[in-house]
């Protein structure tokens, strides 16, 4: 696998490029797999221009997780290549599994001390990234004691914290109630508005796509649409095992909790 920057005809100057990416695991002999081999990602290509605000959807099982492995480079595909020009920082759907210190402070201070920061300029990014997800106040709680949605935007805060520029959330409103998907939504808006990079992986159309630019859909391993929100919504997406949430919702500015 190749990991650089990257100049794409076709996406301009892209942060991330994907060609052609797949991914298979060796298993028993199985209706799914009667060779053995299981393919869980099938020739993947797609990229994302810098400030580009994405929403990936697909049903539980269609690779968005793997996917999203990969292009952090925690996984390697078994054929194809992805460029990655950004340090990409993951928010992941269980965000307990990313929280590594006892308070919220502890926790954002973890990264920039990786990367062997002066001590003052650690303390001034973890100021800077508790109050830019509204968590100051609970700085110095327990990190055990935050709610759902406060633990999303404390994982997001680390990213912040190294300056990575591309954020990816992993099924972000899972097990969240009304006032957790707010807030995460209400920090994704403010990521946009500074210019990140984000990427949503999720299946809860309803509570986001009126955020994105961009829509694509993975479908058994398969990128099976990649277009704009508007277009997304005129395509089969219940034979995608997706419900439309145009069934309930009149037009896609409804698409969104806040």
């Amino acid at each position: 696998m190749t990991r650089m920057a990257t100049h794409d005809t076709d996406c301009g100057q892209p942060v991330i490029a994907l060609d052609n990416i797949t991914k298979r695991f060796r298993m028993q002999k199985s209706e799914l797999a009667p060779d053995g081999t299981y393919t869980a990602l099938d020739g993947v290509s797609f990229c994302v221009r810098q400030g580009e605000c994405a929403v990936i959807g697909g049903a539980n099982g269609s690779g968005k997780s793997l996917l999203m492995s990969i292009i952090a480079g925690l996984t390697e595909p078994t054929a194809g290549v992805v460029r990655v020009s950004q340090r990409v920082g993951l928010v992941f759907q269980d965000a307990d599994t990313q929280i590594l210190g006892e308070t919220p402070r502890e926790d954002v201070a973890f990264g920039p001390a990786n990367l062997k920061l002066p001590k003052e300029l650690i303390a001034r990014r973890v100021q800077d990234a508790l109050a830019a997800v509204e968590l100051t106040e609970k700085a110095d709680f327990p990190a055990r004691t935050l709610s759902g949605g406060e633990k999303r935007r404390l994982a997001a805060a680390g990213i912040l914290a190294v300056d990575a520029p591309v954020f990816i959330f992993d099924e972000p409103y899972a097990n969240l109630d009304y006032a957790g998907v707010k807030q995460v939504n209400a920090l994704i808006t403010a990521l946009k508005r500074d210019g990140k990079t984000v990427l949503i992986l999720t299946h809860e159309l309803e509570k986001c796509l009126a955020l994105a630019e961009r829509f694509l859909v993975l479908h058994r391993g398969t990128l099976v649409f990649d277009g704009t929100p508007e277009e997304g919504l005129a395509q089969p997406l219940e034979s995608w095992s997706i419900r439309n949430p145009l069934h309930s919702y009149a037009r896609l500015q409804d698409l969104l909790w806040n």
